[in-house]
């Protein structure tokens, strides 16, 4: 049965568009050095900004892969230019949000991706706002370079604190009930960029959320889990108060062992279980140091019971734990004791 076909619009503007073009009219190529390197950008130097880039964009729905792959790399290479200055990445980074935004909205998975993947490279905060839409698009590599936008500080240094606490929701929510591993991994280095304990605490409460599904792997919270013990050693370093977050940390970790444990009993080779289990030492290790400096860590090391596969003296050890940790001089916040609670 033959199917009727009705022309994408834009893909047409598109073609029509190229057909009255040079094959070398690219960002790249027709952007003046003297615009990359101006240390002020006029109105007229932003309009001419603004038609060179708007041609080059529509490149981005063509159906040619290696085009659009081109085209996405000739309208970043601008930002990365040694020459460029701090005023055309301003600027340049603006006139892409704007003609990218229609983009994110596309039906095509490769015109959305294409854009989000440019949007990574932009300097303005603007674009951490169409980054925090993509976040929700149905395909998860589009959420992986949104998630990815929020990486970089250039960006990030722009916003108060309360926008900043804002895209830590966005990526937390987006987090706790993200179904791609590789995606959910790049959230978790997103709030670890952040590097401050809003954004830890947004990143644990997600994790409580994300222990009661089944996945495949335990790739995300390992590094999770990581990251964050590695942030509060060097806090601690540096005179902050980690009670908090050691606190309600503890408490993930002990969940996430068990869920780590019950799967190596399963299956020895379980991905990242064991992994996940030796950093749980050293979060539990940090955490007697701090709140039980007189009390034995109940079972010694977690990690010297794996390689005998003792697993039910791992559970045993991360029980005792649990009633070390309901000591009500720690200040476990409500989630983390209702985890603990439910395990």
């Amino acid at each position: 049965m033959s199917r009727s076909y009705t022309p994408n619009k834009t893909l047409v503007a598109a073609a029509l568009a190229l057909a009255m073009l040079p094959a070398t009219l690219f960002a790249q190529d027709r952007i003046p050095t003297e615009i990359i390197q101006a240390t002020t950008i006029t109105q007229q130097t932003e309009q001419q900004l603004r038609s060179i880039t708007r041609q080059t964009v529509l490149v981005l729905v063509e159906p040619d892969a290696d085009l659009r792959k081109r085209t996405r790399r000739n309208l970043t290479s601008p930002l990365t230019r040694s020459d460029a200055t701090d005023a055309f990445r301003n600027a340049y980074s603006l006139v892409l949000v704007d003609e990218l935004r229609p983009l994110l909205s596309d039906a095509s998975f490769e015109t959305r991706l294409n854009a989000a993947i440019i949007l990574s490279y932009l300097h303005a905060p603007q674009a951490l706002d169409l980054a925090g839409q993509a976040l929700d698009d149905e395909n998860p590599a589009v959420r992986y370079w949104a998630a990815r936008c929020f990486e970089d500080i250039t960006p990030r240094v722009q916003l108060t604190n309360q926008q900043l606490l804002g895209n830590a929701d966005l990526l937390a929510g987006q987090l706790a009930t993200e179904t791609s591993d590789i995606t959910a991994i790049r959230l978790v280095e997103a709030l670890d960029a952040f590097s401050n304990p809003d954004a830890y605490q947004r990143l644990i409460d997600a994790l409580f959320t994300r222990t009661v599904t089944d996945r495949d792997s335990l790739a995300p919270e390992e590094r999770a889990l990581t990251a964050t013990f590695q942030w509060l050693i060097r806090a601690r370093s540096e005179g902050v108060n980690i009670e908090p977050i050691l606190a309600n940390l503890s408490a993930l970790v002990i969940v996430n062992a068990q869920v780590a444990t019950e799967r190596l009993q399963q299956d020895p080779e379980a991905p990242n279980a064991a992994e996940l289990i030796r950093v749980s030492d050293q979060v539990l290790d940090l955490a007697r140091e701090t709140f039980f400096p007189n009390t034995p860590a109940p079972g010694g090391s977690l990690s010297r019971y794996i390689p005998r596969a003792e697993w039910t003296q791992v559970l045993q050890a991360l029980q005792s734990w649990k009633t070390l940790l309901a000591d009500p001089t720690v200040n476990l916040s409500q989630q983390a004791r209702d985890a603990l609670n439910n395990r």
